[in-house]
C-alpha cells in the first residue's frame, strides 16, 4: 500500500510562483529536509535529480503521516472486527 498525502507544491525559490495542491507518495521519498532555517517549507528528495518543494513544514508532514497511520490502524481494526463477526 502506498502512502499518498496531499501537499501544497510550490517553487519556494520563486516568490511569484503559484502554489497548487498535489498528491505525493511519501513512501517513495528517500529523505526530507527543511527548505530554509525559518521553517518555510520542505524539500522532498526522491532520487539524485528528483525532488519537489512544498509549503508544509517537516512538522506538518509528520502530523499528516501520524494521522494517516492512525487511519490505517482504524482500517485494520475494522477488518479484524468483520473477520471476528464471521
Amino acid at each position: 500500500m502506498s502512502l499518498w498525502v496531499q501537499l501544497t507544491l510550490k517553487d519556494l525559490a520563486d516568490p511569484n510562483s503559484e502554489s497548487r495542491p498535489g498528491l505525493v507518495n511519501l513512501e517513495r521519498a528517500l529523505w526530507m529536509e527543511q527548505y530554509d532555517n525559518e521553517g518555510n517549507g520542505s524539500v522532498l528528495h526522491f532520487g539524485a535529480d528528483e525532488n519537489i518543494t512544498v509549503t508544509e513544514s517537516l512538522e506538518e508532514i509528520v502530523d499528516l503521516l501520524d494521522a494517516a497511520e492512525g487511519q490505517d490502524d482504524d482500517f485494520e481494526d475494522l477488518e479484524q472486527e468483520e473477520e471476528d463477526e464471521e
